[in-house]
């Protein structure tokens, strides 16, 4: 049975066609990239850091380096419709936790004019394209009027190549700027790289990108986050606002933990005197561990306080869920769904409305 033949919401346009349609290459046209290394790098799939590193680091983080987490394209246009075409460099596949739109779509998200960005539509890979290198997709926004959007890249999908289609004569610019010129750097497990999220829009740095107009960088990688020296010295190093470490999740045991945490956040000081740095704990209750490896976090933040140092910050994750469907903020007691990438959101909040001067 087609679903799509009893209700067409579920049917996903993947053959654009507008008589007037003009596509553009997001590396060449004028619009601003956010969250990606060299994305103007026309030879290059669209990747987190500089490839030079991920051979230093090696392993998984290497291999993770092609999943453009966190990536954005900001842009103005007075288009009535805007399309999106997109070329992967692996194929098109599945995953059993998390939708296709989360994995490997796009989202786009509009800007008001009073301030207020609010979701317009996902870009999904419909199911028939299962295996394949490309899929597409269009909106229809009515008027042709000046707009500013966000469009989120996919957390665990591949980008090869990216075009946004506009009317034939439309304007075309950078989009609105962010509030920091430095980007927060996120280091961390999957959870932080957006399993699982049901669209990349909804992932806890997105959300606190959207309401405090903030740019990041997303250096979460699947099970491979495990403060590797080569990595840190590569953070540590990056021209940032902010940075945040969680990857807790991922540090196979306390005994790593104690390991490799006060050398990432010496290595990080040593180069950055004054940055914020943002310490925080897995989120959930899950496992007597937990908190156990949540208290020595804190203790780290907690003695870095006492050496006088008045710009580290503790998010608790231990306590994120708590409360009201603390039950419901995950898929399968690990990764957050969307009510737990939100709860992560607004525990990070107050910190980051604090660091960046926000009321």
């Amino acid at each position: 049975m087609n679903i799509t033949e009893i209700d067409s919401n579920f049917k996903i346009p993947d053959d654009v066609q507008r008589e007037d349609l003009v596509w553009h290459d997001v590396r060449t046209a004028p619009v601003s990239i956010y969250g990606l290394s060299d994305p103007t790098d026309a030879s290059a799939t669209f990747h987190r850091f500089p490839f030079d590193v991920g051979e230093r680091v090696g392993g998984k983080v290497k291999d993770l380096n092609l999943r453009p987490a966190g990536g954005r394209v900001r842009f103005s246009t007075d288009s009535p419709y805007i399309a999106l075409l997109c070329e992967t460099y692996y194929k098109i596949g599945v995953m059993p936790h998390m939708p296709l739109s989360g994995a490997q779509g796009f989202d786009l998200y509009r800007h008001r004019d009073n301030g207020e960005t609010v979701f317009v539509k996902p870009f999904m890979p419909p199911s028939d394209r299962l295996g394949e290198f490309n899929f597409s997709g269009i909106v229809d926004l009515g008027e042709e009027k000046e707009r500013s959007f966000t469009l989120n890249f996919p957390p665990y999908g591949t980008v090869r190549n990216l075009w946004i289609g506009l009317k034939k004569g439309a304007t075309l610019s950078g989009g609105i700027p962010y509030r920091n010129q430095l980007p927060a750097v996120f280091y961390g497990s999957s959870i932080t790289e957006g399993a699982c999220a049901s669209r990349p829009g909804l992932t806890y740095q997105a959300i606190l990108s959207k309401y405090l107009n903030l740019d990041f960088v997303n250096l979460g990688f699947a099970g491979a986050a495990k403060g590797e020296p080569a990595f840190v010295e590569y953070m540590a190093g990056l021209e940032m606002s902010c940075f945040v470490s969680d990857y807790d999740h991922n540090a196979p045991s306390l005994e790593h933990l104690q390991a490799t945490l006060p050398p990432l956040y010496y290595a990080v000081r040593e180069k950055n005197p004054t940055l914020p740095f943002v310490f925080m704990s897995a989120p959930g209750t899950g496992g007597w561990h937990r908190k156990i490896r949540r208290d020595y976090i804190e203790s780290v933040w907690r003695d870095a306080v006492k050496s006088g140092d008045k710009n580290v910050w503790f998010v608790d994750g231990y306590t994120i869920f708590a409360g009201d469907l603390e039950d419901e903020c995950t898929v399968e007691w690990c990764h957050p769904n969307d009510l737990g990438m939100r709860k992560m959101a607004l525990a990070l909040m107050p910190v980051f409305k604090k660091i960046y001067g926000i009321k």
